[in-house]
């Protein structure tokens, strides 16, 4: 599909591009992945407005650290973490 000569690709690049460009300028330079619900936060979000150097990543490529409410905790993505010797700390 064209959109005033334009592919829907365009768009998506665009778009990609938006979202890269808005992590830099807020400042948003370190990939996390978050677990359960915080323990001193009201949402995971709200950690993430309280922390702008983090930006939430399904990239385990790229995770630098992995948030979680419990480190006993055995989820798919503890597990992972830990396999991959990914620094996990509480939040």
């Amino acid at each position: 599909l064209e959109f005033h000569h334009k592919s829907i690709k365009s768009f998506a690049k665009k778009a990609q591009e938006k979202r890269i460009e808005e992590r830099r300028e807020n400042k948003k330079t370190i990939p996390v992945i978050l677990t359960g619900e915080p323990l001193n936060y009201d949402s995971k979000q709200d950690f993430l407005d309280k922390n702008p150097q983090y930006f939430v990543t399904g990239a385990w490529k790229k995770v630098k650290m992995v948030f979680t409410n419990s480190m006993e905790s055995n989820t798919v993505k503890m597990q992972k973490a830990r396999k991959l010797g990914i620094p996990i700390y509480l939040y």
